[in-house]
């Protein structure tokens, strides 16, 4: 295939999206995903001018899972009527088959339905030729398990609301969807809406958080935060915004987002007597398994962490003046230190620091 070809099969590819692929792939590129769906089709067929190779992947891969979540939806045996010439085409190519009669008649009672549905399948055939496309297994079945996310200083945990739960990719399908629910008690919608800032011209800010996390299905030790490949999430039905990925010089790899916890509790119902439901997709890692969680934790001020260090007491200086000797201490080669300066200077403001301090794991003389 020509370069001018496979830019046109990408060019069909995004004309068949819907606004939430449009805007998975907008957030893919870090681009903004606000709009019209005409205005998120102009800022998408932008990126092809790019020529990134991870921005054509990431095309392709939103494409074919747009087809397979169509193809799951179809009957087979269904009324042909409903389908244009140009989709029982497409139901051929992904190997279901419908009767024909009535078909002709549906393409021309709606001309619009059934140039959609060539350009798809134009776009389909340009990018994976004629082989079928590969059956979307059912939802996929997710069971809670034994892993332990590391503790966050940041926040405080007040409730678990989603055990640890791992992601299990069910089929061949690359792309693997897993839908979750969780109800607030009454003490807890009441402490999250009760304790945050609403003033005017003030950022919204919630002293209470809902957080959701993700990281590596390893029962081993405690896991940090990791995001799935490919990630999308929504909460409700609606998208929720995630770290943008970190750009990557490497050809054929997908930039990574920042380790850290999702922020949900504005997207979520503040009430106990509605489920919120949370949505996530992802692409199936061979090898790798995924865990989710979420949680309402409190978020705790660099001030509140202060005072909890300062609580917890400080060696004795003695200790330290030992400490330093061993370290500094070298009979091998017959030579004795005998005096060292320390800076007290923060070495990311280049301020005096009102309040040195390391942890015990620290090897460093400072």
């Amino acid at each position: 295939m020509t370069p001018s070809q496979e830019k046109e099969a990408l060019r069909n590819m995004i004309l068949t999206f819907r606004v939430s692929e449009l805007q998975m792939l907008l957030g893919f590129a870090g681009r903004n995903q606000s709009g019209k769906k005409t205005e998120l089709q102009d800022r998408s067929l932008e990126l092809l001018q790019l020529n990134s190779t991870p921005v054509q992947k990431r095309i392709r891969e939103l494409f074919q899972s747009s087809q397979e979540t169509q193809q799951a939806a179809m009957i087979p045996g269904a009324n042909a009527l409903q389908y244009s010439a140009a989709y029982a085409q497409m139901l051929g190519l992904a190997g279901f088959t419908t009767q024909q009669q009535g078909i002709p008649q549906a393409g021309r009672a709606n001309p619009y339905a059934a140039q959609q549905a060539q350009a798809q399948v134009a776009a389909y055939t340009a990018a994976y030729g004629t082989q079928p496309l590969q059956a979307k297994p059912n939802q996929t079945v997710s069971q809670p398990c034994n892993v332990k996310f590391k503790q966050l200083p940041f926040y405080d945990i007040h409730g678990e609301l989603l055990k640890p739960t791992s992601l299990v990719t069910q089929g061949s399908s690359r792309f693997q969807e897993a839908q979750f629910q969780f109800l607030l008690s009454p003490e807890q919608a009441t402490n999250i809406a009760s304790n945050r800032d609403i003033r005017m011209g003030s950022k919204l800010d919630y002293l209470y958080q809902i957080q959701l996390r993700f990281c590596l299905l390893d029962p081993s030790a405690e896991q940090g935060d990791e995001f799935p490949p490919s990630i999308c999430v929504q909460v409700n039905g609606k998208m929720c915004p995630l770290p943008n990925p970190i750009p990557t010089n490497k050809p054929n790899v997908e930039p990574k987002r920042p380790p850290r916890p999702i922020h949900i509790t504005p997207l979520c119902k503040l009430t106990p007597i509605l489920n919120n439901t949370v949505s996530v997709k992802w692409a199936a890692d061979y090898g790798k398994g995924w865990v989710v969680g979420i949680w309402l934790v409190e978020k705790l001020s660099s001030d509140q962490l202060l005072e909890r260090l300062t609580s917890k007491g400080k060696r004795n200086s003695d200790f330290t003046r030992e400490l330093i000797k061993t370290k500094l201490t070298d009979d091998e080669d017959g030579i004795a230190t005998t005096n060292l300066k320390v800076t007290v200077s923060c070495p990311l403001g280049k301020m005096r620091m009102s309040m040195p301090c390391r942890p015990t794991t620290c090897d460093h003389l400072q």
